[in-house]
């Protein structure tokens, strides 16, 4: 919660700086490409991972873009306890349509359509996943976990420039997620019915087992160097 909430500050407060930037400055932005480094998925506690990303500028309004991320155990700086898993992997893609709402403008508002697809597999050590087929919670000793999940995000941001050449991204959005999870493997399974997750605002993406459906959110900042 606190990391969602942290990512939330940081989205009022450099909206509000691009805001107040964007009726000061009426010099077009001239750049014609982007490279981009999220700040803040490093450091999640349950999927950590690095993600970096290119921005091709196609005319004053529209952009196209993508981002590519990937992870391991190494990469897990704020890991709570054992959750990131052992043999944690992760990869993900996320290409990125932009409509640019203010191109005259140095710090430009967007409105973006992207569409994500996200791999993981790890190994978790002593715990427990709502089986599919009985929807009973199963408790195991070691068990191989993966996780496929895609889906499309609306998202409105803002690119705010700290120099001609270094800025910052912030971004808020919402959209729909298919996600996959299977449990393979399973030693030792038995069944817990006293199961209680006492994190489960957390870290619900590894609890159930089967193919799920749902809204989905995405929040962001990112840092860019352009190209002009």
């Amino acid at each position: 919660m606190k990391y969602i909430l942290s990512v939330l500050l940081l989205l009022f407060i450099f909206t509000v700086h691009a805001q107040e930037n964007s009726s000061e400055n009426s010099i077009q932005n001239t750049a014609q490409s982007y490279i981009t480094a999220n700040l803040l998925v490093p450091f999640g506690p349950y999927t950590p991972r690095f993600r970096v990303g290119y921005i091709q500028v196609l005319s004053p309004r529209y952009r196209a873009g993508i981002d590519i991320g990937y992870g391991n155990e190494s990469l897990s700086f704020l890991a709570i306890g054992d959750n990131a898993g052992n043999d944690y992997k992760l990869f993900e893609i996320r290409p990125e349509f932009y409509f640019i709402l203010n191109p005259t403008r140095k710090g430009n508002h967007y409105i973006s359509a992207e569409a994500f697809y996200l791999y993981q597999e790890e190994t978790p050590i002593d715990d427990n996943y709502q089986s599919e087929a009985t929807g009973n919670y199963v408790q195991f000793d070691r068990a191989d976990f993966e996780r496929k999940k895609y889906g499309l995000h609306i998202k409105y941001g803002v690119f705010f420039p700290f120099t001609e050449s270094f800025g910052g991204n912030a971004y808020a959005g919402v959209g729909f997620k298919v996600r996959d999870n299977t449990y393979s493997n399973v030693i030792n399974p038995r069944s817990n019915e006293d199961y209680f997750n006492d994190f489960a605002v957390f870290e619900r993406y590894r609890e159930y087992e089967g193919v799920e459906t749902n809204i989905d959110f995405s929040l962001g900042f990112k840092l860019y160097y352009s190209f002009n």
